[in-house]
């Protein structure tokens, strides 16, 4: 199977490739440019490995909002 998915992304990078050139080309865009992007994305994703205390409270309010919503809609069918 790991042979096979091998194979398989060969192919795909072979085929793709001219599909992508045309793309950077039509949007003036380099491979520098991809690069940079990228690294930028590294950057933001590397600086969202833990939430913030404030976040979680939020997740955690919501979250009851929802349970709370859920409950009286039950309550409002059974009355």
């Amino acid at each position: 199977m790991l042979y096979q998915n091998y194979w398989q992304a060969l192919k795909i990078i072979k085929t793709n490739t001219l599909d992508v050139q045309h793309v950077l080309k039509l949007h003036n865009i380099n491979e520098a440019a991809l690069d940079t992007y990228i690294m930028d994305e590294r950057n933001f994703f590397s600086t969202l490995e833990k939430e913030s205390d404030g976040d979680l409270h939020a997740i955690a309010y919501v979250e009851l909002l929802q349970k709370l919503q859920s409950i009286e809609l039950q309550n409002a069918y059974t009355h």
